[in-house]
């Protein structure tokens, strides 16, 4: 076989790139390992460049839409970020261990051990609140 890419792209025309499919199906098994590497080796490429086709198309769709809406990408990416840092950092510290001030918690989740143990000791877990 001396196919390259060019020769295995598909067209849009649906019904031809059925067909062409059809035949290297019923191809396959009769076609010898070098066959076989070869055409996988093909494909892993046109597959690359099929993918970054598809991703340039998803873009050039993305900035018609923020256009549309009066942004650019790049806005909305820098503020989509933004926000996944904020949530990534999460609450402000409500809590702190007076001697080990790197022992703290938000108040959110689940309750650190050192103030489950002054809870269940009888402690007001208040005191150890951060005051502004």
């Amino acid at each position: 076989m001396t196919n390259t890419p060019d020769d295995l792209y598909i067209t849009e025309d649906e019904e031809a790139a059925g067909e062409f499919m059809e035949k290297v199906v019923e191809m396959i098994p009769d076609l010898a390992s070098a066959d076989l590497e070869m055409i996988i080796s093909l494909a892993q490429d046109a597959l690359s460049k099929a993918r970054d086709r598809e991703a340039k198309h998803a873009i050039e769709e993305l900035e018609a839409v923020a256009k549309k809406h009066g942004f650019n990408i790049d806005e909305l990416l820098a503020k989509k970020a933004e926000t996944m840092i904020s949530q990534r950092t999460g609450e402000p510290v409500r809590f702190r261990h007076p001697k080990d001030p790197s022992m703290t918690w938000t108040g959110r989740g689940r309750m650190p051990a050192w103030l489950k143990e002054v809870k269940e000791a009888g402690g007001d877990i208040e005191e150890f609140r951060i005051r502004p």
